[in-house]
């Protein structure tokens, strides 16, 4: 994934927060979006250095196919972010 993709996910996490009323979760979203940002700080490091690195696919987060995040419930939200 490139350092621009992990930003993408990073803005998400923030505008998802933001019209998040549960504290609990709008810190989780917080806490993603931190870590998407360090993430692209690591693959623009990578890049420099020729790293290229792909998770095996089954240590990437698999989403329910047809999940609607955004027409969640705050606390539908909250058990999809807890697994």
């Amino acid at each position: 994934m490139s350092a621009e993709a992990y930003r993408r996910n990073a803005d998400d996490c923030l505008r998802i927060s933001s019209a998040i009323a549960d504290p609990v979760a709008r810190a989780l979203l917080k806490q993603m979006a931190i870590a998407w940002t360090n993430l692209a700080h690591q693959a623009e490091k990578n890049l420099r250095n020729g790293v290229v690195y792909e998770p095996p696919p089954s240590t990437q987060q698999q989403w329910p196919k047809g999940l609607d995040f955004d027409g969640l419930t705050p606390e539908e939200r909250r058990r999809v972010l807890e697994g």
